[in-house]
């Protein structure tokens, strides 16, 4: 049994690496509730390169413009992807706090849930972030 291999279309068309599925968040138990985590393995890692950033501060002012394109469209790809992350984990853990019982007692405790439901817990959260700066 040992010396059969366990993927043998393998040796024909090797295993598409992307097709595997990696979830955004994670839901554990904390104490009595259950909270929706992020995944680390599922964030895209990305970040300016700091070589690049010391070479436009060091540039020529003509050299500049192309470059600083560049940077600021890096500087927004961060930042959006920011963003996504963040966007992600709030719906999750909007869906999380109204499906509890789903998470303790399985697929006959799952209630119904709207998308507006979650969009209109998502614009009270902000709403009333921002009133509080």
């Amino acid at each position: 049994m040992r010396s059969l291999d366990p993927r043998p279309g393998a040796s024909f068309i090797p295993p598409d690496p992307t097709c595997y599925i990696v979830a955004d968040v994670l839901v554990r138990r904390v104490g009595k509730r259950w909270v929706a985590l992020p995944n680390s393995e599922a964030a895209p890692r990305v970040r300016i390169n700091s070589a690049y950033a010391r070479m436009f501060r060091e540039s020529r002012y003509r050299d500049r413009t192309l470059m600083a394109h560049a940077l600021q469209e890096a500087r927004w790809l961060v930042r959006n992807l920011e963003q996504r992350d963040t966007t992600i984990q709030r719906v999750a853990q909007a869906i999380v706090a109204r499906q509890q019982t789903f998470f303790d007692y399985g697929a006959i405790a799952l209630r119904p849930l709207m998308l507006s439901e979650i969009a209109q817990e998502l614009d009270h959260t902000t709403a009333s972030t921002d009133a509080a700066i």
